[in-house]
């Protein structure tokens, strides 16, 4: 879990980093409500096996459950930032025209007995669409679908199918709304949202997805998840330091 932040190249406990910001009101330029909300949003409950976490590298998902790291605070500033935007997109409009279900809880079970869990950001049902919306920085459209993005909707779709907690829906289309934080582009490219239209994979091929990966996950405390593939390595630029360096330790430990 995030033990405290850096600044300065130095590791600094919660509890050191808000003696210090009482004191002079800030650290590193970031007031102490934003350091307090940080604290409070790491700590908000995370499901053993969800959808974002098998989708992504599952050692990192694995040593954030299980190792204290400290990273500096501007790195969670970008989350809040899309957590805020997700609460404004599910508010209905004033005009009473809404269609479909927003922020969905999802939860099925699979076939090797382990629950995975998730959200669905929205649902048409008129249109049979899933939709999943996603704040970045600098949005690029030549480069859309980033990430592992294209994995995780359509884990959305496999757990709404036969949701286990709410409405279950098979939805006929998928689609990833992108919004760009920092508004229209300059170059004209877009005008601050690309919706981006994705192919469903076939049953079999996302039910070898969420039971492979979810089992690894779910027996991780025995075993340590494999290092991320090779062409997926580019996450480690996202990964805290921490959680980097203990996963490099584990590599040169010869077990």
């Amino acid at each position: 879990m995030l033990a405290g932040i850096v600044s300065n190249d130095k590791n600094l406990t919660w509890n050191r980093v808000f003696d210090i910001a009482e004191e002079a009101g800030h650290i590193d330029g970031i007031p102490l409500p934003v350091l307090q909300a940080i604290r409070e949003f790491s700590l908000e409950d995370h499901d053993l096996v969800s959808a974002s976490q098998i989708c992504g590298c599952l050692r990192a998902a694995y040593l954030k459950r299980h190792i204290d790291y400290f990273e500096k605070p501007g790195k969670w500033l970008p989350l809040m930032m899309g957590t805020f935007t997700h609460w404004l997109l599910e508010q209905p409009p004033t005009n009473g025209t809404y269609q479909g279900l927003t922020e969905l809880a999802l939860q099925r079970t699979t076939s090797e007995g382990v629950v995975v869990t998730g959200h669905a950001d929205h649902v048409d049902l008129e249109h049979s669409t899933l939709s999943d919306y996603k704040t970045t920085r600098w949005l690029k459209p030549a480069n859309l679908p980033y990430g592992t993005h294209r994995a995780q909707v359509n884990v959305y779709r496999w757990l709404l199918e036969k949701n286990e907690i709410g409405p279950a829906y098979d939805t006929e289309h998928l689609q990833i709304v992108y919004i760009d934080l920092t508004g229209p582009a300059r170059n004209g490219d877009h005008d601050g949202v690309v919706i981006k239209n994705i192919r469903k994979w076939d049953e079999q091929r996302i039910k070898n997805f969420v039971t492979d990966n979810a089992n690894i996950l779910y027996h991780a405390d025995t075993d340590m998840p494999p290092k991320i593939e090779r062409e997926n390595q580019w996450m480690c630029r996202f990964c805290p330091k921490g959680v980097l360096d203990a996963c490099n330790e584990y590599e040169r430990v010869d077990f």
